[in-house]
């Protein structure tokens, strides 16, 4: 329980309200992934394009999240 006690003490609200809303983000964010397949689905696409679609998707997005990281981090805010 003391080591618990310890770990609790650099969690602060503020750290809180961000993990939530990150969590809260994430879970919307998959959420969208598949009404969008649906979507997609609905509009004739076949299961590989929306596979390619979605993947695309993702790859662009992990590659802005990347190089603005990297931006902001070299040049503030």
């Amino acid at each position: 329980m003391e080591t618990f006690n310890r770990l609790k003490v650099g969690f602060d609200r503020d750290m809180g309200l961000l993990t939530w809303s990150m969590f809260t983000r994430r879970i919307v964010m998959g959420f969208l992934q598949v009404v969008r397949a649906i979507y997609f689905a609905l509009l004739g696409y076949s299961a590989v394009k929306i596979g390619l679609l979605l993947s695309i998707a993702t790859l662009l997005s992990a590659v802005h999240h990347i190089t603005f990281g990297y931006l902001c981090d070299r040049y503030g805010r």
